[in-house]
């Protein structure tokens, strides 16, 4: 017996058999990226546009928990927008923080090029938007134009 490729995608929900669910949720559009991005103050000025190609630029990542997202110490130009899941956010080995969807990280090795402030590891399975901060001054040279 054969299936169509949407057919071995879907599985019944559990605990009903009648209703199938898609096994893997669908990722958000670059519109839902834009508006996540446009909730760091870094990029709340720019204009819609400009938002939606650095969504359209922005890399999507997915972590498992425990996966360490960004290591405090290591440099790093990209800005992160928590999209799904739950990360702590730790300082020389203690736990001083979480972050949770619409929450941002990364902002400020980013801008001044310095080491990360604190790690970021994944509690549930994270998903997140990353963004490089040299792609938007890209966009704001853009803006001036």
């Amino acid at each position: 017996m054969s299936q169509s490729l949407p057919e071995m995608v879907m599985r019944p929900a559990k605990g009903s058999s009648s209703s199938p669910q898609p096994e893997v949720r669908a990722s958000r559009t670059k519109r839902e990226t834009a508006v996540a991005l446009s909730g760091v103050p870094l990029f709340a000025d720019l204009p819609k546009r400009h938002l939606q190609r650095l969504a359209r630029d922005a890399d999507e990542l997915a972590f498992a928990p425990g996966d360490q997202i960004v290591r405090e110490g290591s440099l790093g130009e990209t800005v992160f927008v928590v999209m799904e899941g739950r990360a702590k956010v730790t300082r020389n080995g203690r736990r001083v923080g979480e972050v949770l969807p619409g929450d941002f990280f990364g902002e400020l090795s980013a801008i001044d090029g310095g080491p990360r402030t604190a790690s970021i590891t994944a509690v549930t399975p994270v998903r997140v938007g990353g963004s490089s901060v040299g792609r938007s001054a890209s966009c704001s040279r853009m803006n001036r134009s």
